[in-house]
């Protein structure tokens, strides 16, 4: 459901679970169509914040289930974070 929220907005064909939707084109008015489109097909509200934040298939997927998103940090505000750590 994201991979196809995503084509649809960017309008491309091929989307990996670890590709970075600002990397593949996205911008502030993406984020928003992805963000309705989301919310109309899972019956929730989702904050923009969340789209800016988990901003790969994977962690985006994985913060909707609640969920940890298995392997490597894949998107920007995750690799942020673990350096900020350090």
């Amino acid at each position: 459901m994201i991979v196809a929220a995503w084509k649809e907005a960017l309008g491309v064909d091929s989307i990996g679970i670890h590709d970075n939707f600002f990397d593949l084109g996205a911008h502030s008015l993406t984020v928003a169509e992805v963000q309705a489109k989301l919310q109309e097909t899972l019956g929730r509200e989702i904050p923009l914040l969340d789209l800016f934040q988990f901003s790969t298939v994977c962690s985006l997927a994985s913060h909707l289930a609640g969920t940890r998103p298995r392997g490597p940090a894949s998107d920007r505000a995750q690799r942020r974070r673990l350096a900020q750590q350090r």
